[in-house]
């Protein structure tokens, strides 16, 4: 309660911050591209949406959301527990 010493810190694990941090920077050119699967390319047709085509395509989303019980800023249940560890619903 207050008369034990300094607490001691882990020896063990990975030291983040130190010598050499700038290596976790380095370019690695074939693990710094995207798969190009599922990408749309540059050459590929993309039609541009209308104001109301955004304005179905939103609306359509926050239906989804709405019966997905997900509201402006709330996670989707289960998302951060198992969904086992939510109390059942009667």
């Amino acid at each position: 309660l207050g008369t034990e010493g300094p607490l001691e810190e882990e020896e063990d694990g990975e030291e983040l911050i130190g010598d050499g941090m700038e290596r976790d920077y380095r370019a690695i050119p074939e693990l710094d591209a995207y798969e190009a699967e599922g990408l749309a390319l540059d050459d590929e047709d993309v039609e541009e949406l209308t104001a109301s085509q955004r304005e179905a395509a939103e609306r359509a989303m926050r239906q989804r959301d709405r019966e997905a019980g997900r509201g402006l800023g709330r996670m989707r249940r289960g998302l951060l527990y198992g969904v086992s560890c939510l109390p059942r619903q009667r």
